[in-house]
């Protein structure tokens, strides 16, 4: 595995280092008018968490700092606040009690929304890793059309699908599934999310 992290300088509170932050208690505080992300953002990254079934979004997931081109050694004040998730922990599989590393059924049969009408993500926190991370979390029409645009994009060339799960070696971690199975339980899912109905604004 490589993990490249971003530049910057972590954030931290009175000295201690961050924990990172909380899909529940600080991704709300984003606010676009001061220069953050828009709504339609911040609702397709949770889409994203709901579609690839991040189970385990404890805050020690995520990083806030800042970035060199947004630091002011003069002050020592951070103008623009970065976040962004840099561990994405075991995915494909999550069910809420446990984390499933890699469980093709598991992905394969559960649906991306739990309620239709009002698009709230089928993704539950694994209540091991604690209670502030992402929860089945509603999304909005601007968010569900984000994602759904980007993965539009994406899916248009299956083959480019298949090659994202043969780059990660799939057949290592699964051997009864091949990087095209992986890649047509993607292409459906993306459709779910491409093909229904708009969400409540």
């Amino acid at each position: 595995m490589i993990q490249e992290l971003k530049r910057g300088k972590e954030i931290t509170i009175q000295g201690k280092a961050e924990v990172g932050w909380s899909w529940k208690k600080d991704l709300p505080l984003v606010s676009n008018a001061a220069g953050g992300a828009t709504r339609a953002q911040i609702d397709a990254l949770k889409l994203i968490a709901v579609f690839i079934q991040q189970g385990d979004t404890k805050s020690a997931q995520q990083k806030l700092i800042c970035r060199p081109e947004d630091y002011d050694p003069n002050t020592d004040v951070c103008r623009k606040p970065y976040m962004y998730v840099y561990d994405l922990g075991n995915t494909f599989g999550s069910d809420g009690l446990r984390v499933h590393p890699l469980n093709f059924e598991k992905w394969k049969h559960k649906t991306v929304f739990t309620d239709q009408a009002t698009c709230t993500g089928n993704l539950q926190q694994d209540i091991g890793n604690g209670r502030d991370g992402l929860t089945f979390p509603k999304i909005s029409e601007e968010g569900r059309l984000f994602f759904a645009d980007l993965l539009s994009q994406f899916i248009s060339d299956q083959s480019r699908v298949v090659a994202m799960f043969e780059v990660a070696h799939m057949e290592m971690a699964d051997h009864r599934h091949s990087a095209g199975d992986w890649a047509d339980v993607f292409t459906s899912k993306a459709r779910e999310i491409i093909n229904h109905c708009p969400c409540p604004r």
